[in-house]
């Protein structure tokens, strides 16, 4: 995941503007400055820089000038403080690390062992321990930064400064969303409220009776084969730039596999739901509470559209491109909503028995060794 601009904005709400009424350096004043040190007439502008910082631009990688450009301003503003600070926002842009010249550079002030024998970098720790630290940085600090902005707006007028604090604080948690930002969270909210509808009814065993049943396991095949499509709709590709530059031959493969990915990670991780409440059922802690649900259904969207974006991007690296024949075969997943419907609507009671979990495991077992034979005959890794 590309978090440049996540980091770039961080950094850059720390910097110090001495020409600024508001002490900080601003989008519009980080782009006057990379013209300056560039030397370009009219430099960047503001909503230039907010492409950058939202990651829906990116700088090019031979466009180097201008990414130590910006680290000079940084640090320079006192927003970025170490070489290793200037790597680490490099690399999350998958940009190479600054050479040993380009550390002489820029931070010339520092001290010299710190540019002759930097510290080592983390490479193989990859994207997940890169994404670590930035969330971390982002839930350490800039809410005490936002504060401080915050209180320095509300200070300047006149008094009485009440109402500009409750505006302020009102508008905290939304003063970074867009128009689109805001209906995207809304879709996710209302898809979890239908999540919650469709699917949690099926886990509440054992049922009063056979109607019970039938309306339960109806709105659980009614949710499975609606909601991966929302899950599919929800996640954006389009304006990605790895699949702009992927140069994918049939772009449309793209959504569709997307929209598999939705619907592959719906079924594991209800799966999963199904039999972490067979193990709580026959431990004795079945039903659990409404707010426990309500995770569980979270955690199912969570899943669904984690693999909605890892699966294109898995065929991709298997294959070099998308293509129908490659990945066709888990399309079947569409059909295993209405047959575990049917399936457990009729054999439910012999499942809620005392062997029950017996029997579930067991059929799991043979399901997971044909699969393994099949593969082996097969010669398929």
């Amino acid at each position: 995941m590309n978090q440049f601009g996540t980091l770039l904005r961080f950094y850059r709400e720390q910097c110090v503007d001495q020409d600024s009424a508001r002490g900080r350096l601003t989008q519009a004043r980080l782009g006057e400055l990379l013209g300056e040190a560039l030397g370009i007439a009219d430099g960047y502008t503001g909503a230039a820089v907010s492409e950058w910082e939202r990651n829906r631009s990116q700088i090019h990688k031979d466009q180097r000038p201008v990414l130590l450009a910006i680290i000079q301003i940084l640090y320079q503003q006192g927003g970025l403080q170490t070489p290793a600070e200037a790597d680490r926002l490099l690399q999350t842009g998958n940009y190479r690390s600054l050479s040993r010249d380009e550390r002489r550079q820029i931070f010339a002030e520092t001290e010299r062992v710190d540019i002759e024998d930097p510290a080592p970098q983390r490479h193989e720790s990859g994207q997940l321990w890169r994404l670590m630290v930035i969330l971390m940085t982002e839930l350490t600090y800039n809410p005490v930064d936002t504060f401080r902005r915050l209180r320095n707006d509300i200070a300047q007028g006149p008094p009485p400064h009440w109402p500009r604090f409750i505006l302020a604080v009102l508008g905290w948690p939304f003063n970074r969303w867009s128009s689109d930002d805001l209906l995207k969270m809304i879709l996710w909210i209302g898809l979890w409220l239908l999540t919650y509808r469709f699917i949690m009814p099926s886990l509440s065993w054992p049922f009063a009776d056979h109607a019970a049943a039938q309306s339960a396991m109806l709105l659980y095949v009614t949710g499975a084969l609606t909601l991966p499509l929302f899950v599919g709709a929800l996640t954006v590709t389009k304006r990605e730039l790895f699949w702009q530059r992927a140069n994918l031959k049939s772009p449309g493969m793209l959504r569709l596999y997307t929209h598999q990915g939705a619907l592959v990670g719906f079924h594991v991780a209800y799966g999963l739901l199904v039999a972490t409440a067979f193990g709580a059922y026959f431990l004795g802690l079945w039903p659990v509470s409404g707010w426990l649900r309500g995770v569980a259904a979270g955690g199912l969207l969570l899943v669904s559209y984690a693999a909605a974006r890892q699966t294109p991007l898995n065929l991709w690296r298997a294959y070099g491109d998308l293509r129908w024949r490659d990945g066709r075969i888990f399309f079947v997943f569409i059909f295993f909503g209405p047959l575990w419907g049917a399936f457990f609507l009729h054999y439910y009671p012999l499942l809620l028995a005392p062997f029950g979990l017996f029997v579930l495991l067991l059929a799991i077992g043979l399901a997971a060794a044909s699969i393994s034979w099949q593969r082996r005959q097969s010669g398929k890794p």
